[in-house]
C-alpha cells in the first residue's frame, strides 16, 4: 500500500495497492478530508495514516477500515515536524508516533503522550543506540554491533523474522565535494550477531526517495519498494 503523492498535489489525495495478481486497489483520501500521507501502516484490518496539513497546522493519526474512517487521534503541540517527527511505527501494543527515524517514539493514549526509547516486537524490547563504528542493536539480553564505514549514518530496524535473525537497513553518508553521497545496504544478522547476508542497494537508479521503503512480511519475506520513472516496483530481497 502507497500513497499517491503526485494525485495529493491535486487534492485527490488516495492510497493505491496491488495485489500478488497485478490488481490493483484505490481508496480516494479526500472524501475523508485526508490532506497529505506522510506515512501509512497496518494495523489487523485497519490502515493507519499520519495525515499532516501544514497550511492548517493539522496534524491527526486516521484510522481507516474497509475504506471509511474508523477513528482519528490528534497529533498535540510538541510532538510535530519540528519536534522530530518522521512518521509511523508498529510494536506490540499498536502504532506509535515515530521521532528522528526512530531516535524515540510516542504513544498517544487517554492519558496524554507517553514516550518510549525503544519498541517492543514480539516480546523483545528493541533499541538502537550509538557505538563508536556504527550503531548496536539490543534485542533484549542479546547485542548486536552494526559497523558503518562512515562517521555519518543510521541503522533502521526492518523487523525480527521468525527464525530469530536481524534484518536492518544501513544507511552510510559521506560528504565531499561532489556532494553529500548515500550508500544503503540491507542486512541480515545471526542469533550470535554475526553478519550472515546483506545486499547493496542502488540508490541512484531511484527516481524519488522513499524514506523507509522496506518491510518484513508476515511470511518473513523483505520487500523492497523502488519508485522509478514510470513505475514503482516491489522486490523481494534474497539476504
Amino acid at each position: 500500500m502507497v500513497a499517491d503523492t503526485i494525485a495529493a498535489r491535486r487534492g485527490e489525495a488516495r492510497l493505491v495497492s496491488r495485489d500478488v495478481d497485478g490488481v490493483e486497489e484505490v481508496i480516494p483520501l479526500a472524501q475523508l478530508g485526508v490532506e497529505s500521507v506522510v506515512d501509512v501502516v497496518a494495523l489487523g484490518d485497519l490502515l493507519v495514516l499520519l495525515d499532516v496539513d501544514v497550511a492548517r497546522d493539522r496534524y491527526r493519526v486516521v484510522s481507516l477500515a474497509d475504506g471509511a474512517l474508523a477513528g482519528e487521534v490528534e497529533v498535540p503541540v510538541g510532538s510535530r515536524f519540528a519536534d522530530g517527527l518522521t512518521g509511523l511505527a508498529l510494536d506490540d501494543g499498536g502504532w506509535l508516533l515515530e521521532f528522528e527515524l526512530g531516535a524515540w517514539y510516542e504513544r498517544l493514549d487517554a492519558s496524554g503522550v507517553v514516550r518510549q526509547d525503544s519498541l517492543t516486537l514480539d516480546g523483545v524490547p528493541v533499541a538502537v543506540e550509538a557505538a563508536e563504528t556504527g550503531e548496536v542493536v539490543r534485542l533484549g539480553d542479546r547485542r548486536i554491533e552494526v559497523d558503518r564505514e562512515t562517521e555519518i549514518g543510521s541503522t533502521f530496524v526492518v523487523g525480527l523474522p521468525a527464525d530469530g535473525t536481524l534484518v536492518v537497513m544501513v544507511d552510510e553518508v559521506t560528504v565531499g565535494d561532489a556532494g553529500i553521497v548515500v550508500d544503503r545496504s540491507v542486512r541480515r544478522y545471526g542469533t550470535d550477531g554475526s553478519l550472515i547476508g546483506s545486499i547493496d542497494m542502488d540508490l541512484a537508479a531511484e527516481a524519488v526517495h522513499i524514506a523507509r521503503p522496506i518491510e518484513l512480511a508476515p511470511n518473513g519475506a523483505v520487500v523492497y519498494l523502488f519508485a522509478e520513472e514510470d513505475r514503482v516496483v516491489l522486490e523481494i530481497l534474497d539476504v
